[in-house]
């Protein structure tokens, strides 16, 4: 493995955990936490976290199932659905998120990083890097991104 793969694996671990810790701290809290305290946190980390965690989930099986060498047309199936369902989920969520209270600053640090990420994605293409490591097992670059 080269130091690409193994930062997009760290990422995609990262992602998975907090992933399955959200859901099993709002599984235990939901039996001793005041109903507020739920709400707020549902409300905020858990949009985006389930966000992200769709899309690990899909990620990781693109990455495995490519190093399984058994049908290269699932691979990239598994692919467009950790792009399209994160998508998805974005689209019938829209009213929901909508209705979330934020403050104006964090909306604008949230739109800084996606503005900056899209600037230096036509720079450096890590988007591309990202999406070739989950595809190609054999994928070399000289250049390292990240």
């Amino acid at each position: 493995m080269k130091d690409i793969e193994y930062k997009v694996i760290r990422f995609l671990i990262f992602i998975g955990l907090l992933f399955v810790n959200y859901h099993v701290l709002m599984l235990f809290t939901s039996f001793i936490a005041p109903e507020s305290f739920l709400n707020d946190v549902r409300r905020i980390g858990g949009f985006f976290i389930n966000l992200l965690g769709i899309h690990v989930l899909f990620a990781f099986g693109t990455y495995f199932y490519s190093r399984m060498y058994l049908n290269f047309k699932i691979k990239f199936y598994l692919l467009g659905l950790s792009i399209i369902t994160p998508l998805l989920y974005l689209f019938f969520n829209l009213e929901y998120l909508h209705t979330i209270q934020m403050p104006d600053i964090s909306i604008i640090v949230a739109s800084f990083f996606i503005i900056n990420l899209f600037i230096k994605d036509f720079k450096y293409n890590f988007i591309w890097h990202y999406l070739n490591v989950l595809i190609d097992p054999f994928y070399k670059d000289d250049v390292e991104p990240f």
